[in-house]
């Protein structure tokens, strides 16, 4: 079992910072993760949260710490997973990954000037990233966002005792209830997510045993955070549409400052299994049932 922090999204104007992690080589049964933070990469980490159980992602709200979170302020996270005698824990992460002392990320910046005005740079960064983010928020919030659901795809927990072989370590009944055809019981996380419908792309016509299949795409866009995987599912909330995510995202990048991600995605025919997934989107309630 490895534990891996892959994505922080600083949030200065709602004093939040959000961690979501992955698991590699999982165990088949129940994960706890704790959140630890620090000033410094190596020492000094104190547990904010522990016993998580069933999420891949944690928000940090600095509760009774008013001020702790400060551009001028570096914080280091690191997640502990155990699941069962099993531990592990991930490498401690810098919050904001984007600031490098690496000069071939900016040939623009001299590297003496990097060297020599170090903190300077990196405060210009950060307020530099804070304002693209927020301002990307705040055109989805007031001008072109939908409202939509992100089901981040399970792929640790307890597996599903109706459709998964241990002995053959795979499916072995499709359109399972219970695991959604993922192998693990519930199937996916759901997150409230804003996105905004880029284009429709031309519909793609291919063959299958059952005859001709029409392949419906659009490319749609959110911010940074959360980090978005193939496989996942978005139901768009005012129709009950759901689309399988075909691609990992491409991140739109400003002077190599992330500011928001960009993916393909199918849609789903309405006899899926995924269609009974428990999410009330009719009342725009974020929910499993």
């Amino acid at each position: 079992m490895k534990v891996i922090i892959n994505k922080t999204y600083p949030n200065f104007a709602e004093q939040k910072m959000y961690i979501q992690w992955d698991v590699e080589s999982p165990p088949s049964t129940q994960i706890l993760f704790s959140v630890y933070r620090s000033e410094a990469p190596n020492t000094g980490f104190t547990e904010i949260a522990s016993n998580i159980a069933d999420s891949c992602f944690y928000v940090d709200t600095f509760e009774g710490t008013p001020g702790f979170f400060s551009i001028e302020r570096p914080i280091y996270y690191k997640v502990k997973a155990v699941a069962g005698n099993e531990t592990a824990e991930s490498n401690p992460v810098y919050y904001d990954g984007t600031i490098s002392a690496d000069p071939k990320e900016q040939p623009d910046i001299d590297a003496s000037y990097r060297t020599m005005n170090r903190f300077q740079y990196d405060k210009q960064r950060k307020l530099v990233r804070n304002s693209l983010m927020q301002n990307f928020k705040v055109l989805l919030e007031k001008m072109v966002g939908i409202e939509a659901i992100l089901l981040k795809r399970k792929h640790w927990g307890n597996r599903c005792g109706y459709c998964f072989d241990p002995v053959a370590n795979k499916q072995v009944k499709s359109h399972c209830t219970h695991c959604y055809d993922t192998t693990w019981i519930g199937g996916y996380w759901p997150m409230g997510i804003l996105v905004y419908e880029r284009s429709s792309m031309p519909i793609q016509v291919g063959k299958e045993t059952a005859g001709t299949v029409e392949v419906r795409q659009n490319s749609y866009s959110t911010l940074y955070f959360p980090q978005i995987n193939y496989g996942d599912i978005m139901i768009i909330k005012y129709n009950n549409t759901r689309y399988f995510i075909k691609t990992s995202p491409n991140v739109t990048n400003r002077r190599t400052i992330p500011v928001h991600q960009t993916f393909i995605v199918d849609l789903i025919p309405p006899e899926h299994v995924i269609y009974q997934f428990p999410i009330d989107t009719m009342n725009g309630v974020f929910y499993v049932k």
